[in-house]
């Protein structure tokens, strides 16, 4: 696999700093073929749907976890706390061992205190193990100082730290409307186009629906290098599936997962127990689904259009075909359709 097939030309413009007016007042892509596309509000995603469709969410809740602190000397520094190293966001109260991305970095030291966060020791790649005390859980420590997350390409920064400048609509708008299981540091982003009227609409059409929950890491921001992607593994990111997908997925007509995250799991699942199938628990995947990789579960996939030389590009062309993908990408170029976390959409369609 070559990177240089992943690469295209976004113009900077393109980059969608603000969400859409409305959820659902968004642009969605249909892709059925390298030469068959059409570009509608994805309000209308209900007329590519029917009856005996399933929709298949990532019901992950987005944890505000960036922090400012200050240092003794009264410097601030922001903290990104990536996640709990035992994978428990529940944990608490007292101290918990937390991976964490300081900056500025360079003169912080190991054993360093910043207010209720400790920097116990740096790791190889520049991050931090350290503690944070809670008084009650570390989801709610966030939930209590913490702020939203935005990915890094959103650039509405204050200019003296480089901390997030949110917007009044980013609390509720980086987060789906059917968000439940706090976990993750960056939100599934196909997910952000649904609002609760068109979910409705579609519940009406007899389209079902479903959920798994995958916490989205940090890594999912990560461009590939060469030896990843000549690899067969990616960065681990835990999820959980219910008791009743299974039955669910067996059932279906179609099977849409919403957002790559939640293909992933779906198709970590099939790689597992075989196509349309599931066994209810918690699990941890490294699954890198590149172009040769035979889908064992989803038909059609909703998903965003993603950074250049990342996995996720890398997944939705081993879905629809590198051509498919490559034309999309330089049309919706073409026609100013708006890219990654706050952008615009596709619905991938094929058949089995």
């Amino acid at each position: 696999m070559r990177l240089s097939d992943y690469d295209y030309h976004l113009p900077d413009a393109l980059i969608a700093h603000q969400p859409a007016a409305q959820r659902d007042a968004s642009s969605l892509m249909l892709v059925r073929g390298p030469e068959e596309r059409e570009v509608v509000p994805f309000h209308d995603l209900g007329r590519e749907l029917g009856e005996g469709d399933l929709l298949v969410f990532n019901d992950t809740r987005v944890v505000p976890c960036r922090l400012e602190r200050h240092r003794s000397t009264g410097g601030r520094v922001e903290i990104f706390v990536l996640g709990p190293v035992d994978g428990r966001w529940d944990a608490g109260p007292g101290p918990v061992a937390v991976h964490v991305l300081a900056k500025p970095s360079r003169k912080l030291r190991d054993g360093e205190r910043l207010g209720d966060v400790q920097l116990v020791s740096r790791r190889d790649d520049g991050s931090w193990d350290a503690q944070i005390d809670v008084a009650s859980t570390l989801a709610e420590a966030m939930e209590d100082s913490g702020t939203v997350p935005l990915p890094p390409y959103i650039v509405r920064r204050r200019r003296e730290l480089g901390l997030s400048a949110l917007s009044d609509a980013d609390t509720s708008r980086y987060q789906t409307v059917y968000a439940r299981q706090p976990g993750a540091v960056a939100a599934p982003t196909a997910g952000l186009h649904f609002s609760t009227e068109l979910l409705a609409s579609l519940g009406r059409q007899g389209v079902q629906t479903a959920t798994v929950t995958l916490h989205v890491g940090i890594g999912t921001f990560k461009p590939l290098d060469e030896n990843t992607a000549q690899g067969d593994k990616l960065h681990k990111e835990w999820y959980e599936v219910g008791d009743g997908l299974a039955a669910q997925l067996s059932a279906a007509r179609r099977v849409i997962a919403v957002g790559t995250t939640s293909a992933r799991a779906l198709e970590d699942q099939a790689s597992r127990f075989g196509p349309r199938r599931t066994q209810a628990g918690a699990w941890s995947t490294q699954l890198f689904i590149k172009p040769g990789y035979d889908f064992g579960t989803v038909d059609a996939l909703v998903t965003n259009f993603h950074l250049p030389r990342s996995s996720l590009l890398v997944l939705v062309s081993a879905f629809a075909g590198a051509q498919t993908i490559r034309a999309a990408y330089e049309d919706a170029v073409a026609r100013k359709l708006r890219f990654y976390s706050y952008g615009d959409s596709m619905l991938l369609l094929r058949s089995r």
